[in-house]
């Protein structure tokens, strides 16, 4: 088996990096274009014409949070079986045996 140096697999990763980045960006821009309007988002679902809390914001704003918080919630979940296998038993409710 053929192992790259250290060096060449850098260049695959940034060029690799490159080809996710440039589109995802290109996309992101022709949304938030697309997107500029206000829209209210609020958080209460019994008055429409009143809100207790209400936000008004460009609607690719409110997509991008979206997104924000879809990759944050599955950073934590992808995250949370490393977490728990490095705490200490003791944290995870189990008991030692006398002795």
């Amino acid at each position: 088996m053929v192992s790259l140096p250290s060096h060449e697999s850098g260049a695959h990763m940034k060029l690799s990096t490159y080809l996710v980045a440039l589109p995802t960006a290109a996309v992101a821009i022709v949304v938030a274009v697309a997107n500029r309007h206000g829209v209210v988002f609020s958080l209460d679902p019994f008055s429409q014409d009143a809100p207790a809390i209400a936000v008004e914001l460009p609607l690719f704003v409110l997509l991008f949070l979206a997104v924000l918080v879809g990759v944050f919630l599955g950073w934590l979940v992808g995250i949370a079986p490393r977490v728990k296998r490095l705490l200490p038993s003791r944290l995870r409710g189990h008991k030692t045996p006398p002795g």
